[in-house]
């Protein structure tokens, strides 16, 4: 069941509410600090708008503090930093974000491979930022999923955000594009990370796993991709 208060938050509430502080500027920011991999103004350029609407539904939620899994170039991040959200970053890839401006705005970063290692922070989140991150799984999603429930405050919020399968099948060369169930995926505890696009979720594969996770949808947007604010229960 999607709360009503969430249906009010559409294009146009989100273009009435926009920040002083948008994606365009922190890329142009990390483009300056001249430190980040090179590949970041290409895929931060494209996934702005995407940001931007990351950004209004965390300025909804409120949280206390944030944690990003797969923060990558670390434009997300900076974003809600500069926006007066306190997040802190995990990634596997520790040389993708720009370093100067982490330590410049004190964005804590550890390095871990969510899958295979623990939550490398001790306290627990108000909300889990998953963005785009989960179909780059090498093993089956709902063990990593159940992690981050756990690192979840009670009541805590997970932005979980996917390329939607209807529209966007997997690479060919990915590891599970074969399989249309998340529960045909194995569990792989030991493997040497592939980067790449593994499997894409059909939205009843995303409504089964989540169930199964321990969480429900709060909220949920067609974009490029599916966006879904999702609730611990």
């Amino acid at each position: 069941m999607i709360g009503k208060k969430w249906l009010k938050i559409g294009k146009r509430n989100l273009s009435l509410n926009m920040s002083k502080i948008l994606a365009k500027d922190i890329v142009s920011e990390i483009k300056q600090a001249g430190d980040a991999d090179r590949n970041f103004y290409r895929y931060d350029t494209m996934r702005s708008v995407d940001y931007n609407f990351i950004l209004e539904l965390v300025k909804k939620l409120k949280p206390k503090n944030t944690l990003e899994v797969g923060c990558a170039y670390g434009c997300l991040s900076l974003l809600l930093t500069r926006n007066g959200f306190l997040v802190k970053t995990i990634d596997i890839l520790p040389k993708l974000h720009s370093q100067k401006l982490f330590r410049k705005y004190g964005v804590p970063f550890k390095k871990a491979n969510i899958e295979t290692d623990p939550v490398p922070y001790k306290e627990k989140f108000d909300l889990i930022i998953l963005s785009e991150v989960m179909e780059h799984f090498c093993s089956n999603p709902l063990p990593t999923l159940k992690k981050l429930v756990a690192k979840l405050k009670r009541g805590g919020r997970l932005i979980l955000s996917v390329p939607m399968r209807e529209l966007d099948p997997p690479e060919k060369r990915g590891l599970w594009t074969e399989e249309i169930n998340w529960r045909q995926i194995p569990v792989v505890k030991k493997y040497k990370w592939k980067d790449g696009h593994h499997h894409h979720y059909y939205f009843w594969e995303l409504v089964d796993l989540i169930k199964e996770a321990g969480l429900k949808i709060s909220y949920m947007a067609k974009r490029q991709g599916w966006f879904l604010v999702l609730k611990k229960i």
